[in-house]
């Protein structure tokens, strides 16, 4: 599959990719390498110039964005874009009501996803007056709450502090554990070996290394962690602070 701008940029070339249901992958690469530009594709933001798309096996030509967003949910880069209702509440009914969601099933939806992601006290609260982290949550409540089985996050973690990088590892690993899909482009190349089991490393528009987080990470010279550069030598392999942890002690 390949995608060109209208100004001529060839953002992807040759594109050849296949995401499993129930697998967690980050995409990492650097600026303009066209982590961005594949994921828009997946729930036809973008539509490729060459080649096709399959979302749950069908195409994604001549099918509306509203449709393909009932399998894959995303989460943009600022999530302030995504946030058009008065109240937390509002914003998840908003998204329900959007997608045609039963009245009967609506409940449930919203209480799971409150639950999880700890929003039951800003339930009535304007999701603008609330902190970063705090509207992140909100943003992301407007997408998993009708339970798509493919989530996409583009840079999630840009601009938040390490508490709210754990608790969105922590959501995010649950929603996993219950057979759901997530693909996560990012920069964070601390927070995706930490979450993700799956590593694609994208440049000038092409997939250069995809496979196993440990094995595409500790390849990279600049695309790595900064434990896989500490223990590189002497642990092969390392690329979360868990592993360096247990590296260490096992050195010692």
């Amino acid at each position: 599959m390949s995608y060109v701008y209208g100004d001529g940029t060839e953002a992807l070339k040759g594109i050849d990719l296949t995401v499993a249901p129930g697998e967690f992958i980050a995409v990492i690469g650097e600026n303009g390498s066209g982590k961005s530009t594949l994921v828009k594709h997946f729930n036809g933001l973008l539509k490729p110039g060459r080649g096709k798309v399959l979302l749950d096996g069908k195409s994604t030509k001549g099918q509306e964005v509203a449709r393909l967003a009932r399998t894959c949910g995303m989460l943009g880069q600022n999530p302030n874009n995504q946030l058009v209702a008065d109240t937390t509440g509002e914003e998840i009914e908003a998204t329900l009501e959007a997608l045609e969601i039963p009245e009967e099933s609506r409940a449930r939806l919203t209480d799971g996803v409150l639950q999880l992601l700890e929003l039951e006290p800003f339930l009535d609260d304007d999701p603008r007056d609330l902190s970063c982290g705090e509207r992140e949550r909100v943003a992301l409540a407007s997408v998993l709450v009708y339970e798509p089985r493919l989530l996409v996050l583009d840079e999630p973690t840009r601009g938040v502090d390490q508490e709210t990088k754990n608790r969105l590892a922590g959501y995010l690993a649950e929603y996993h554990f219950r057979g759901n899909a997530v693909v996560l482009v990012t920069h964070d190349l601390e927070f995706a070996a930490s979450c993700c089991e799956r590593v694609i490393l994208m440049g000038d528009g092409r997939i250069l290394a995809d496979g196993d987080k440990h094995r595409v990470l500790s390849e990279s010279l600049f695309f790595t962690t900064q434990f896989n550069k500490t223990f590189r030598e002497a642990a092969p392999g390392v690329v979360t602070g868990e592993e360096a942890a247990r590296a260490l002690e096992a050195l010692r």
